[in-house]
C-alpha cells in the first residue's frame, strides 16, 4: 500500500527536484511543479508547466500535485496565479469551456467589458461580445468563393485567406468581381470538373459541375485529391451548390432542372424548400405546389374600361412626346402580373409597364416609352379564371380624324376641328387634345396646324404615316 502520509514528508530542494510545496498544516508536500500541462486547464497527470503558480496552488490544495490537475487546482490557479488569457486557445466566435480566446486584441477588448470571460470559460456572452467589439470574423464567411457577392470573405476558410492576403479590401468590403477572379486562380481544383454527379456518391475524386466541384474542393481539399466523392463531399455540395434565379422552365410546371423563369416566384419557392434550386434537382411537384401557393398573382374577375385616354383612342400628336400613362378602371386589389401589354417594336425596344398605382380601382399605369407610332397598343387583363379584357390604342401622328390613317384632307380636317363651333367638328377631331393637340401644348392652335404639315412630310426625321391606317402592331391574345 502507497504511503500517502510518507509522500507527503518528502521534501526536494529547488537544486536537485521539483519545488516543495507547503500543505495547508506547514508540511512539505512533494510536487511535481513544473508539471506537465497548463494551470489553467484542467489535464491529466499531477502539477502544471508554470512552477511558481503549480506550488502555489499545491500548497493550497497538495492532491494537485500526487493526482490530476483536476477543476479545482483549475479555479485555485485562476484566483491565485497572474496570468493573461489572451491570446489562447479558443474561437473568439465559438462558445468553449476555458477562459480567452485565439485572437489577443479580441480577447482583451472582451475580457476589459466581462472579466468573467478570461477567468473562468468562454461563454455565449463573451461570443456576443467579441461580436459588438471585434467584428465578424474573417475567414470564412457566407457566400462563393468564386461569385462575386455583396458582403466581405467567403465560405473556404483557406481560398478567403488567400484571397485576402492578396487583396484586402476582398474582407474588409465587398467580395467584388476581383475578388471571385482571385479565388478562381488561386483556389481552383485542376480536378474539376470530373465525371460524376456532385450530389452523389462515386468512386473518382471531383464532379460534373465546375463551380460545385470548386467549392466542395476548396473547403474539403480530400475531395479532389483523395480517391471516391464520398457522402462527407455529396452532402456538402447538397449544401452549397445552388443555381441562381431565375432559371429556364415555367414555375408552374415540372421539369429536369432546378430553379424557373420567373426570378421573384423563384427566390420564394427556393427560400421555402431549397432543394427546388439545388443543382442536379429537378423542379417537382413539391416545387410547382409551392409555386402555386406563393406567386400566382391576385386578378379577381371584372370588366376593363379606359379613363384617360378614351378606348381605341387614334393620338395624331408628335411621336417623341406621345402617350406614355394609360388611366384605366379593373377589379380592385389586382396584382400587376394581371396587366399585359401587346404592340410593335420601336427599333429592337418593346415597351412594357414599368409602375402602376391603384385608387379604389382606378389603375394608372407608366409605360416605358410613348406608344409606338404606326402600330396599335393593346392592354391585356388576365384574369383567374382565364378570362381576358382587352382595351385598344393607337399612336398614328397626323392622323386627325382616326379613320383612315394620314391623307391630304388632314389639313382641313384640323383647321374645320381648331375654327368650328358646330356640332359636326368632333367629326374632324373625335379625340379631343388627342386629335389636334399635336405639338402637345395642351391646347389647339395654328401651331398644330404647322405641327401637322412637318408631320406630313417627315420633320426631323420622321417617316410620314401616309395612307397607313391604324393596325395592331402584335397580337395579344
Amino acid at each position: 500500500m502507497i504511503c500517502f502520509l510518507c509522500m507527503a514528508a518528502w521534501s526536494w530542494g529547488p537544486a536537485s527536484g521539483p519545488i516543495e510545496a507547503q500543505g495547508p498544516s506547514g508540511g512539505v508536500v512533494a510536487g511535481f511543479c513544473p508539471g506537465n500541462g497548463d494551470c489553467f486547464t484542467e489535464h491529466s497527470g499531477s502539477g502544471c508547466d508554470d512552477p511558481t503558480c503549480c506550488a502555489l496552488v499545491c500548497s493550497r490544495e497538495p492532491t494537485c500535485c500526487i493526482f490530476d490537475w483536476e477543476d479545482f487546482c483549475v479555479v485555485e490557479a485562476l484566483l491565485g496565479c497572474e496570468t493573461s488569457a489572451c491570446p489562447a486557445s479558443g474561437d473568439c466566435f465559438a462558445s468553449h469551456g476555458t477562459p480567452g480566446c485565439d485572437d489577443a486584441a479580441c480577447c482583451e477588448a472582451v475580457c476589459d467589458r466581462r472579466p468573467f470571460c478570461c477567468e473562468f470559460d468562454w461563454d455565449t456572452t463573451c461570443v456576443n461580445l467579441a461580436r459588438e467589439e471585434c467584428g465578424p470574423p474573417r475567414c470564412p464567411a457566407e457566400g462563393n468563393c468564386f461569385a462575386a457577392h455583396s458582403t466581405p470573405g467567403c465560405e473556404a476558410a483557406s481560398c478567403c485567406e488567400q484571397v485576402c492576403e492578396e487583396d484586402a479590401s476582398c474582407c474588409e468590403n465587398t467580395w467584388s468581381e476581383a475578388c471571385a477572379v482571385l479565388a478562381d486562380r488561386l483556389c481552383s481544383n485542376e480536378v474539376c470538373p470530373s465525371e460524376g454527379p456532385c450530389t452523389q456518391f462515386h468512386l473518382d475524386p471531383g464532379c460534373s459541375d465546375e463551380d460545385c466541384c470548386n467549392r466542395v474542393c476548396a473547403l474539403d481539399p480530400k475531395c479532389c485529391s483523395g480517391f471516391r466523392w464520398d457522402r462527407k463531399c455529396f452532402e456538402a455540395a447538397r449544401d452549397l451548390c445552388r443555381v441562381r434565379c431565375p432559371q429556364p422552365g415555367n414555375c408552374f410546371g415540372l421539369h429536369d432542372t432546378p430553379g424557373c423563369d420567373d426570378a421573384l416566384c423563384c427566390a420564394r419557392v427556393c427560400e421555402r424548400q431549397p432543394d427546388c434550386c439545388r443543382i442536379e434537382h429537378p423542379w417537382d411537384g413539391d416545387c410547382t405546389s409551392i409555386a402555386l401557393q406563393e406567386c400566382l398573382p391576385n386578378c379577381p374577375t371584372g370588366l376593363l374600361r379606359a379613363v384617360d385616354p378614351p378606348a381605341n383612342v387614334v393620338d395624331a400628336g408628335q411621336p417623341e412626346s406621345g402617350i406614355q400613362t394609360l388611366r384605366i378602371r379593373a377589379p380592385s386589389k389586382a396584382d400587376r402580373r394581371c396587366f399585359r401589354l401587346c404592340d410593335g417594336m420601336n427599333g429592337n425596344h418593346r415597351n412594357r409597364i414599368v409602375s402602376m398605382v391603384e385608387n379604389d380601382g382606378e389603375y394608372t399605369l407608366g409605360l416605358e416609352i410613348p406608344l409606338v407610332p404606326g402600330t396599335g397598343t393593346t392592354l391585356n387583363y388576365e384574369s383567374h379564371m382565364g378570362g381576358v379584357e382587352q382595351l385598344f390604342y393607337y399612336a398614328t401622328p397626323g392622323d386627325v380624324d382616326g379613320n383612315s390613317g394620314v391623307l391630304a384632307n388632314e389639313p382641313t380636317n384640323l383647321l374645320i376641328c381648331l375654327t368650328s363651333s358646330e356640332p359636326s367638328a368632333p367629326l374632324f377631331c373625335p379625340w379631343g387634345l388627342f386629335s389636334y393637340d399635336l405639338d402637345r401644348d395642351g391646347h389647339g392652335s395654328l401651331l398644330d396646324l404647322m405641327r401637322l404639315i412637318e408631320l406630313l412630310i417627315g420633320w426631323n426625321g420622321f417617316k410620314p404615316q401616309l395612307d397607313a391606317p391604324p393596325s395592331l402592331g402584335v397580337s395579344c391574345p
